[in-house]
């Protein structure tokens, strides 16, 4: 680690609004423990490549590094202030999960950011992180589709919950945890039809 400040510090006096030079220092504050000085730079370096378009994937790379370090420590070490780190890890896996909704690491950011809002029993941020997927499912792949009915049905909101298992369906009619769930609220609706349908496919 002393050897990677040297030749981080020397970078630094080259280009010291590199979005390198400010990640190395927020891994090497990482390293040491020291979660606020690694957030802070992560930040910087966040910034930095955003004003080069090259950058992009790096920018995204760092992004999900950051939500997903305010989140762990809002939970481990940052409790007082765990409101305000859950709510920038909640904005910025929000805002990952919109830039690239059918992507491979879509149904992660889902995940994050519904176990952020389902400890926070935040019915507000539910609504509104489902509404573009209840508007239009077709973008996002089963798996995130399968969470979000999950998220939809903690908090009550069924209708949400059948659209997003419809929606995974029509991405992957053989997902049979997304039959199997909708079924049985086809069943609770008293929708004789489709649940029939949905029934028969299970037991083949």
């Amino acid at each position: 680690i002393d050897s990677a400040q040297v030749h981080a510090d020397r970078a630094a006096m080259l280009f010291p609004s590199s979005p390198f030079v400010h990640n190395i220092y927020a891994q090497l504050a990482s390293k040491r423990g020291d979660k606020p000085t690694m957030l802070a730079k992560l930040r910087l370096a966040i910034d930095a490549a955003k004003l080069d378009t090259s950058m992009a994937e790096t920018q995204r790379q760092m992004e999900f590094q950051l939500a997903t370090t305010l989140q762990e420590w809002a939970n481990l070490g940052g409790s007082a202030q765990k409101a305000e780190l859950n709510k920038e890890a909640l904005a910025l896996f929000t805002e990952l999960l919109r830039a690239d909704p059918s992507g491979s690491e879509a149904a992660y950011a889902f995940s994050a950011a519904s176990e952020i809002i389902s400890v926070a029993q935040d019915t507000s941020a539910a609504v509104e992180l489902m509404a573009p997927m209840v508007a239009d499912a077709t973008p996002y792949n089963d798996l995130t589709l399968l969470l979000a009915a999950d998220l939809s049905r903690i908090f009550s909101r069924n209708d949400d919950a059948m659209k997003m298992y419809e929606g995974a369906l029509a991405k992957n009619p053989n997902t049979r945890d997304a039959s199997y769930f909708l079924s049985f609220m086809y069943y609770e609706a008293k929708q004789a039809a489709p649940m029939m349908t949905l029934t028969e496919r299970l037991l083949v």
